[in-house]
């Protein structure tokens, strides 16, 4: 669990973000096995956003809370130990039929993964981004823009590729210059080398983030850019409003008057 706010300050020399504000981590395993004690009243945590899909992990312990939720839905939140918790899934029917329209043959699916693969970390992205924009935008909408939301941790497979990519995409809306993002990105590519990798393709696309993790970041803000006209644009196309935008902007910015 990193402290983004500190990292990026420390890389600015300036109180550029809200510390203690905004966390990213890798799996956080059985939520009720750390429970109160560690979210809540260690990290001072109210929200975690959650990318890791399968609900399975994290329901031991906690099958009253998670009764009352639809994991078969995309994004959603409940109550859990005085926290919010929120979960996402970055890939959505739409993003398995965009997959899918790629492959000649595809009743085997080992050939699926091989498409996403052999795409890359940069392409794989831009499918994301495409097919799960109202996922994206519900959660900057419903959950980010909240003053109750922070402080706010991010977290996910140990992989670390959709809680990267939420992280990026807030530290762009907020304004963060590019060569800070790649900089602090660098200690999270450090994180995810050392985790073990399920399988070959896992393994060929970790080591695609590892050479291509500056390039990544360059090439999602372009790609917005160019497709959306910004990160803002983006969010405001999916139904985010600008008073949404103006209060994320708002929390997650140091306050020059107190700094």
């Amino acid at each position: 669990m990193r402290d983004i706010s500190a990292s990026i300050n420390s890389l600015a020399h300036c109180a550029l973000l809200a510390e203690d504000f905004l966390y990213i981590s890798d799996s956080i395993g059985n939520i009720s096995y750390h429970g109160k004690e560690t979210f809540r009243d260690k990290y001072k945590l109210n929200t975690i956003v959650d990318t890791e899909s399968n609900f399975k992990p994290h329901n031991s312990g906690t099958s009253d809370v998670f009764g009352q939720c639809n994991p078969s839905s995309n994004m959603g939140t409940c109550h859990l130990f005085a926290l919010t918790y929120c979960w996402i899934s970055l890939r959505s029917g739409q993003y398995t039929k965009k997959v899918m329209q790629r492959l000649s043959i595809w009743s085997r699916w080992y050939l699926v993964t091989d498409v996403i693969y052999a795409r890359g970390p940069i392409h794989e992205t831009f499918d994301v981004l495409d097919t799960a924009q109202t996922e994206i935008c519900d959660l900057f909408s419903d959950v980010l823009s909240r003053d109750h939301t922070y402080p706010l941790m991010i977290c996910g497979k140990n992989f670390m590729r959709d809680q990267s990519l939420l992280l990026l995409l807030i530290l762009l809306l907020i304004g963060v210059p590019l060569e800070h993002i790649q900089n602090d990105f660098g200690f999270t590519v450090q994180q995810i080398e050392s985790c073990p990798s399920q399988n070959k393709g896992e393994s060929d696309f970790l080591k695609a983030i590892l050479l291509t993790d500056k390039h990544w970041i360059s090439a999602v803000a372009q790609y917005l850019d160019e497709s959306f006209g910004g990160i803002e644009n983006y969010l405001i196309s999916g139904g985010v409003s600008r008073r949404a935008i103006s209060a994320i902007r708002k929390m997650l910015l140091q306050d020059p008057q107190k700094s």
